[in-house]
């Protein structure tokens, strides 16, 4: 019979890990599980045996009125009786060993890297050419600039939030990743004034990560918390404006762009194969068309009937991209050639706006198939936005309703009733 091996098992943790029952690093506190959970941390034992294992500390200053001997005789006498005493804690305390708290935060940041370079960046990957941009020059280049490294914590948190399978860590994770967020969104708008040859690439890159970031924030704000939720609609509004900041970025060092590792030209050189949409997208497509050919095509309204009509293109072209799926996420740079005039349409809640932007949360549904960010994110918009239209009495109407079921159906929604 083989033996048990034995082992020694610690009775230091804190009351928390112990009801739990999961190993605690008694580093604290806080220990590094009630920083990710954002719980309690308590110790009954006050002190730790570990500075009573340790060698006594040599006091380094004295109380007014007391020689220098008379202190550190007191220093040990106190240092017997009660195991730490203030003198050498202060002692403790100026060493450069890194504090209990800042300890456990190292942990979880070298959790959240070690998630990016292992598995986050895939879900972000568009082109298999740009792995290595991602895996390897990203972190690196994230040592150096800071809003990239809290968005790269940022990314990895939710992604460990939509992981876990603990509703409590689902929180924690949630809630760090929106406060890595929030830090990485104002550095990002505190460095556009200053884009340059050396910082152009983490400024891309943040720009164009913050819009996935954008998508997958509204899934991720905890209920009851102190963050307000956000409407699908509100999170797409959010999205046009980032995309402006990713277009200047990107005209600004466009020249820079192409010459290093991002892949421009795979997105420009994307094959459009409209030949090999199904019936149901192409007559999806074709009854938009129609509902914008009700608009008048003179006078003022000229204009916005060609607006509409190039939007409606493109979003053609998206649906024809995804067949082939050479560049994933192909709808998100759709954002970029909508901005302007269409999101200002779709600011007003303009009803052909909003049927054109459901087609679009089509796309973003079938996005979340692949990537964790976008999951429920394109459902959620059509739920919203035919709601909207329901209100208005839009879902009564021939064309209309046959455009909201069809979107409806494709992201998993019964019809409207």
């Amino acid at each position: 019979m083989q033996t048990r091996k034995s082992h020694s098992k610690s009775r230091n943790g804190c009351e928390t890990c112990k009801r739990r029952r999961v190993k605690c690093d008694e580093q604290g506190p806080p220990c590094a599980n009630c920083v990710i959970r954002k719980t309690p941390c308590n110790y009954i034992r006050s002190i730790d045996m570990r500075h009573l294992a340790a060698p006594p500390q040599a006091t380094t200053s004295s109380s007014a009125g007391s020689s220098p001997g008379s202190a550190s005789a007191s220093a040990s006498t106190s240092a017997s009786a009660s195991g730490l005493t203030s003198a050498s804690t202060s002692t403790l305390e100026s060493t450069s060993v890194p504090s209990a708290e800042s300890s456990s935060l190292r942990l979880l940041e070298l959790e959240l890297m070690h998630r990016w370079s292992t598995s986050t960046y895939k879900s972000v990957c568009s082109i298999a050419s740009e792995e290595h941009l991602l895996k390897v020059t990203v972190p690196r280049d994230a040592l150096k600039h800071p809003y990239l490294l809290d968005c790269v914590f940022a990314f990895a948190a939710l992604d460990l939030a939509v992981a876990s399978p603990e509703p409590a860590d689902q929180a924690s994770y949630a809630r760090a990743g929106l406060d890595y967020h929030d830090r990485a969104l104002r550095g990002f708008h505190a460095e556009l004034g200053n884009i340059a040859p050396e910082n152009h690439l983490p400024i891309f890159i943040v720009s164009t990560l913050l819009l996935p970031l954008n998508i997958a924030r509204p899934q991720l704000v905890p209920a009851g918390g102190d963050r307000p939720r956000i409407s699908a609609r509100d999170s797409v509004l959010a999205l046009f404006d980032l995309m402006a900041c990713t277009a200047l970025v990107a005209t600004t060092t466009w020249d820079l762009l192409e010459a290093g590792p991002v892949q421009t030209r795979a997105w420009i050189n994307q094959d459009v194969p409209v030949h090999l949409l199904d019936a149901g997208t192409k007559a999806a497509v074709a009854r938009l068309h129609a509902l914008n050919d009700g608009h008048r095509r003179d006078g003022p309204e000229a204009a916005a009937h060609e607006s509409y009509q190039t939007k409606i293109l493109h979003l053609e072209g998206c649906f024809a991209r995804d067949i082939e799926a050479s560049v994933k996420g192909s709808c998100l740079a759709w954002v970029g050639l909508t901005r302007g005039d269409f999101a200002e349409k779709f600011r007003r809640a303009e009803p052909l706006a909003l049927i054109i932007m459901m087609h679009w949360g089509v796309l973003v549904e079938n996005l979340g198939r692949e990537a964790w960010w976008a999951n429920q994110a394109g459902r959620n918009l059509v739920m919203e936005l035919s709601g909207e239209l329901q209100k208005l009495g839009f879902d009564s109407l021939p064309v209309w309703q046959e455009s909201i079921s069809w979107t409806r159906q494709q992201v998993g929604l019964p019809p409207l009733v």
